[in-house]
């Protein structure tokens, strides 16, 4: 995947922005449906690298793939 296939914005600024975010950030929210359709959204801690981000989830939780 290439930065082309997963545009990070609408112009280069807004882009430029969000990757700088990513870069620096350490705690995400990751958020799924529950089966009875209710928003279920908790932090996580990931890293960003290049083009790939790498999440840290505890086995077992609501927040586990």
């Amino acid at each position: 995947m290439s930065a082309n296939d997963f545009p990070l914005g609408t112009s280069e600024a807004a882009a430029a922005d969000v990757r700088r975010r990513l870069d620096s950030d350490v705690i995400g929210w990751f958020t799924t449906v529950r089966a009875d359709g209710r928003p279920h959204a908790v932090p996580v801690w990931f890293l960003w690298r290049g083009d790939r981000a790498i999440i840290m989830s505890e086995s077992g939780t609501v927040d586990a793939p």
